[in-house]
């Protein structure tokens, strides 16, 4: 499960990255398509008039057949980036690599043009010098410190082999200058190298920035998975406190605890089904059962098996309460309370519930597989419950709690139970004190 959270955040990365590109290539389509329809204008236009300015060798209907071509590609990188980020495409690292160094290639060819024509003076410190660092500052885009030192490298590369082959090679011209020194390019070179190095540098920040962002959702969705677990253990059968608790505080499989265990039965529901419609029936559950479960979970505590015509609700685990026999009994209490109140009121038919609760400690925890998983409580505690609850009957009375349960209940409490003698408990040798309310 976590290899697929942490497959969907590196795709979330891969988008990221997508949608720099994106913006990247829309940035340099926009500069491309100002500089070079200003170009193309004057040189359409007054084509003499620019070239008395620059020289009759200017190469200028080279450069703007160079401008078309330039904003083509970066048009066409541009679509292609939004087609990748739209249909949720990966971008392979050779392509982000062989786009770099076309796009920092880009300023080369004024220069070799204009070297060529008019001077590797003029076409060294020509316009097009001050678009390396346009590349290599909107690498930073790109998320990838690589591509960044990569694209620095490029121009670098580029800009120092023509200064040399011109310079070099082909010999300097008439006029000398300090511009017609090598070592000038070789610095301006370092320059654009050591501006990539920094690009990068503020590239990896970015994408560490990024990444521990994306960790963190991540995490957030871990925490949804983990909470979805413990619904899927839980069920419905937790308030939404006790769930932030669980979340919280989980409790790990096979715990000892101290718990209360509550049992709870309509009494004759065989007889009273009996005399009513399937429909009928689910109905009467539903509403008998929605006052049951939100007292319940107002006293922290959670419903642990619904058994037909009861359920089963624990206290103490899996939260620690220092209350939980406390909360069991004042549950029974208002169970018993709001059942007569709608039964006066009419929402519910008359009937009579028995309830029973015991203390003690049970091993509390998780059984099951990975596919279905049920929280139980095992122990003896369940056992005296129960039967506890089946003996109200023969008491007669809809509430029954062990003297393990009484002994830790506040004056006020007891007041509302009354002594019911020593109840033989099956699978126990000794009675059990017991305390009752008809």
């Amino acid at each position: 499960m976590s290899r697929n959270v942490s497959a969907e955040m590196a795709g979330l990365l891969d988008g990221e990255i997508l949608g720099a590109e994106v913006r990247r290539t829309s940035i340099l389509s926009a500069l491309f398509m100002l500089v070079g329809l200003a170009f193309n204008i004057a040189g359409f236009l007054t084509p003499d008039k620019m070239l008395s300015r620059l020289g009759q060798e200017f190469p200028l209907r080279e450069l703007q057949i160079f401008w078309v071509v330039a904003i083509a590609y970066e048009f066409a990188a541009y679509s292609f980036f939004r087609f990748m980020k739209k249909n949720n495409l990966r971008l392979s690292h050779i392509f982000r690599y062989a786009n770099a160094f076309v796009e920092t290639s880009l300023p080369t060819i004024p220069i070799l043009f204009i070297s060529a024509s008019i001077g590797s003076v003029p076409g060294l410190n020509s316009p097009a010098l001050f678009a390396y660092p346009v590349f290599i500052l909107l690498s930073i885009l790109g998320i990838d410190w690589r591509v960044c030192v990569f694209t620095g490298c490029i121009a670098a590369l580029e800009y120092f082999g023509v200064a040399a082959y011109y310079l070099r090679y082909l010999g300097r011209p008439e006029f000398p200058t300090f511009l017609e020194e090598l070592g000038v390019y070789l610095i301006r070179s370092g320059f654009l190298s050591v501006m990539g190095l920094a690009a990068g540098f503020v590239a990896a920040q970015l994408r560490r920035r990024i990444t521990a962002t994306l960790e963190s959702m991540q995490d957030a969705m871990l925490s949804m998975l983990e909470r979805d677990q413990i619904i899927g253990v839980f069920g419905r059968h937790v308030s939404p406190e006790v769930a932030n608790r669980l979340l919280r505080d989980s409790a790990d499989s096979g715990e000892k605890r101290a718990v209360s265990v509550l049992f709870l039965d309509i009494r004759d529901f065989t007889r009273f089904s009996e005399k009513r419609t399937p429909e009928e029936v689910f109905q009467f559950l539903n509403r008998l059962f929605a006052v049951v479960i939100e007292i319940i979970h107002s006293n922290n505590g959670i419903i642990n098996k619904f058994l037909g015509d009861g359920l089963m609700a624990v206290f103490g685990a899996p939260i620690d309460s220092d209350q939980h026999k406390l909360e069991s009994v004042q549950t029974a209490l208002t169970i018993l309370s709001a059942i007569e109140d709608r039964i006066q009121s009419g929402e519910l038919p008359p009937l009579k519930v028995g309830i029973g609760i015991h203390s003690g400690e049970a091993m509390t925890g998780n059984v099951g597989s990975e596919t279905r998983m049920e929280y139980t409580i095992i122990g003896d505690v369940v056992n005296v419950a129960s039967r506890l609850e089946k003996a109200t009957k023969s008491v007669g009375t809809r509430l029954l709690v062990s003297s393990k349960v009484y002994e830790d209940l506040t004056e006020k409490v007891k007041q509302s139970l009354s002594h019911r003698g020593q109840l033989k408990v099956r699978g126990r040798d000794e009675a059990l004190p017991v305390y009752g309310m008809e």
